[in-house]
């Protein structure tokens, strides 16, 4: 089940809306992480998920909510069987999920002599 999970990390909300608020219902807010060594801007739904800054949130990034790691989700087979089924098993163990795809990521290397 946990094969999925990409990144999983305690965030520490930074600033929320830093350059003003563009969504009615959505609030971007910049977050770091000690143990990934994290800057994240994410975009979160906060009219159903409340965000405070300077708090701290469990974050995970999967590949997929599906405990067997596939890549199609059925939110009718989730709803009837739900986790008896062995899906969405992420979903069941989060207050707050989303899906979708990363927009942009940015590596960046501290080491000088590279």
């Amino acid at each position: 089940m946990d094969s999925c999970k990409l990144i999983d990390d305690t965030i520490k909300i930074d600033s929320i809306n830093k350059d003003g608020k563009v969504f009615e219902r959505v609030s971007r807010i910049q977050a770091t992480s000690k143990v990934n060594k994290l800057s994240i801007e994410l975009d979160v739904n906060t009219e159903i998920y409340s965000i405070e800054k300077d708090a701290f949130y469990k974050m995970v990034l999967a590949s997929s909510v599906n405990a067997d790691g596939s890549d199609t989700f059925d939110i009718i087979r989730y709803e009837n069987e739900g986790s008896e089924s062995g899906i969405g098993s992420l979903i069941d163990k989060y207050e707050y999920v989303m899906h979708g795809k990363v927009f942009k990521y940015q590596l960046k290397n501290d080491d000088k002599s590279m």
